[in-house]
């Protein structure tokens, strides 16, 4: 792709980076917090199915705090606030790397709380993140070409699901052990950084001009008032607790089935 590309005025020419920071994202969260290296590595350094429950659920309590940075976001721009934090999210989650150095010192407990403070040091900058990609996002994608670009992204995101997956199974196989899931957390970050160059490359995401806002409880309970709204969270509640259990699954299938 040529320079042209990365200044193009037309949004079109903005959907391969789009394509390519998505697949790097599912990378990164499959090798990462949000696949199942992540129990599997925790369970290796000698933490419980409780602690590591409670692990994963702090990036869901965490992302309430983005009703808090609405208006940052808009003030300094969803581009800047979104890149920017999604560079020192990388930079918490990198900790997971050295775990194993700090449950030589303070074992399984010292690992739980150090993974604590880094899992939630990178929810918060996730909930701010997000709070500047989706108004980016709607800025970058047209109306009437979102749904087909939201096909061929789903399109995209699988492959590089069942990609990032089989090499996974490969690393360990070849690796094993701690230094195996230490290797794929680390190539995750690598995946996350490609990810941001990608989007960099698009425009848009400037800052908002001023406008009179109303209280945020105020702007929370108008949005509540939207039936369809209503039913977008009850239905993403739903799905979110059904996930809930797949982190586990590598655990079980490993104990029970072999």
């Amino acid at each position: 792709m040529s320079a042209k590309l990365f200044h193009s005025s037309s949004k079109s020419n903005y959907f391969p980076w789009f394509y390519i920071f998505q697949g790097c994202v599912v990378a990164f969260f499959l090798l990462t917090l949000f696949g199942p290296v992540f129990p599997m590595y925790m369970d290796a350094l000698g933490l419980s199915k409780s602690q590591i429950g409670a692990l994963l659920a702090v990036p869901h309590f965490l992302a309430i705090f983005s009703l808090l940075f609405v208006g940052v976001v808009a003030r300094h721009g969803p581009k800047r606030i979104f890149i920017s934090i999604s560079v020192m999210r990388t930079v918490f989650i990198s900790g997971l790397l050295f775990l194993p150095w700090l449950s030589s010192l303070l074992g399984p407990r010292g690992v739980f709380l150090a993974a604590a403070l880094m899992i939630a040091a990178f929810a918060l900058c996730r909930a701010i993140g997000d709070t500047g990609f989706f108004p980016w996002e709607k800025e970058m994608l047209p109306d009437r070409t979102r749904g087909k670009v939201y096909a061929v992204n789903g399109i995209v995101c699988g492959i590089v699901a069942f990609a990032t997956s089989g090499a996974a199974v490969w690393t360990l196989r070849g690796v094993g052990g701690v230094t195996g899931f230490r290797t794929l957390i680390a190539l995750g970050i690598v995946f996350n950084i490609i990810g941001l160059w990608a989007l960099s490359a698009v425009r848009g995401g400037r800052p908002a001009p001023p406008v009179v806002r109303q209280a945020p409880l105020a702007e929370i309970l108008a949005a509540l008032r939207n039936t369809n709204f209503r039913r977008y969270l009850a239905g993403n509640g739903i799905f979110l607790m059904a996930c809930g259990v797949f982190p586990f699954m590598p655990l079980f299938l490993r104990e029970h089935l072999g």
